[in-house]
């Protein structure tokens, strides 16, 4: 240190040592800011002697050497405690985080319960599986076969009308065997009149059998138009083809539903396209066969919600069982239950997702968790912020 150089260096790193600031972790006392202006001067001072050639002695250097040692040690402690402020706002940018992903974040599937009353339903079935149960018929009109066996005779032809009435006299029975689907069948249910329905089919496995005895009216077009009377029990096979086959029933007896419930389905569809032809466009658009139903979320321990009129709501898959699907007032009660996923209401333009939230899920199922859980958080938060805070001052 007996160099004007070295001097030199130690007088200039005084000079660029931070002064004290109000945020200091550590706040500097007034005998440590004294020392400091102390050894700024004797420094100067020394320098001084050095230049006019007055020696310095040696005492003087040992006082300087202690002083510089002890203001380093002090600045290098105030810079490695200076307060920390990053992992403070990593943790506020991580709550946010977590909290967005709870709030706007959707769950992938939801257990639902589905009790409604609608004028339409389509049902897509997940296994070969029949669909009705045996069913005693007054009147029947099949389309969309490819051709009809008739007492021993293979008719061509695509609609067939059996009526077993004149007016109000029964004159012979009509009996549908149960129908059955294959894995992937497609079933279209509506009514036309409180005893008369319409089921459209796609997707059969194996041929439609009618059982008939008695004097029946046989109207095939093209073919025959006659009264045909049965003497003994008789069976007519209808053949389907690929396109659908629509039949129009009307039951001659106070029947609840014609279908063979539980019915597994891997989508169910309540909405009917309709085609608005104009002049020159046409123009396609679904409408919602909703009447009115409640919609449970199994998921949510049964949450509810009420489903109006005309209320569009569409699945991207909804896997489970028809348990009931009954004929009440021209339209059809049906109850569902299973899981759905991509559950949407509105239009198809600007669709609003039913799904449940993380955060609905979560409080359903670990509810007083989350309470406790989101206690904590916020508390650890608020004392880091508040440590923070105070060590800022």
């Amino acid at each position: 240190m007996n160099g004007f150089s070295t001097l030199d260096k130690m007088l200039e790193r005084i000079r660029k040592w931070k002064k004290p600031k109000r945020h200091d972790s550590i706040q500097p006392r007034d005998d440590l800011i004294d020392i400091r202006a102390l050894l700024t001067k004797r420094l100067q001072k020394v320098l001084k002697s050095l230049r006019d050639g007055e020696e310095v002695s040696r005492t003087d250097l040992g006082s300087l050497r202690k002083l510089w040692q002890f203001l380093k040690i002090s600045n290098d402690c105030k810079e490695k405690l200076r307060p920390r402020r990053l992992p403070v706002f990593l943790l506020m940018i991580l709550a946010v985080a977590v909290l967005s992903c709870l709030l706007f974040l959707h769950c992938q599937s939801a257990e639902v319960n589905l009790n409604a009353e609608v004028s339409e339903a389509t049902l897509i079935f997940a296994g070969s599986q029949p669909i009705t149960n045996l069913l005693t018929l007054s009147d029947i009109g099949i389309s969309g076969f490819d051709s009809i066996q008739l007492e021993g005779r293979t008719l061509k032809g695509s609609s067939l009308h059996l009526s077993s009435s004149m007016g109000k006299v029964k004159r012979g029975s009509i009996t549908l065997a149960g129908v059955q689907l294959n894995a992937g069948g497609i079933v279209w249910l509506g009514t036309l009149s409180p005893a008369k329905y319409r089921i459209a089919l796609k997707g059969a496995r194996g041929a439609l059998r009618l059982d008939v005895v008695g004097t029946l009216r046989v109207v095939i077009p093209g073919v025959m138009n006659v009264d045909m009377n049965f003497r003994t029990p008789s069976r007519i096979v209808i053949y389907p083809g690929t396109d659908i086959v629509d039949m129009d029933l009307m039951v001659n007896e106070n029947l609840s539903t014609p279908f063979a419930v539980p019915l597994n389905v891997k989508q169910l569809l309540l909405f009917r396209v309709d085609d608005d032809r104009a002049l020159e466009n046409t123009t396609v658009r679904q409408v919602s066969t909703i009447v009115t139903g409640t919609l449970y979320f199994e998921s949510l321990s049964d949450e509810s919600r009420s489903l109006r009129a005309g209320q569009r709501l569409r699945f991207s898959s909804a896997e489970g069982e028809v348990r009931s699907l009954t004929f009440e007032n021209r339209n059809l009660r049906l109850d569902f239950r299973g899981r759905v996923r991509g559950m949407t209401t509105g239009t198809e333009a600007e669709p609003r997702n039913l799904m449940p939230t993380l955060l609905e899920w979560v409080r359903a199922r670990q509810g007083l968790a989350l309470l406790w859980g989101s206690s904590l958080y916020v508390v650890g938060l608020l004392a880091a912020i508040v440590r923070w805070w105070r060590s800022s001052e």
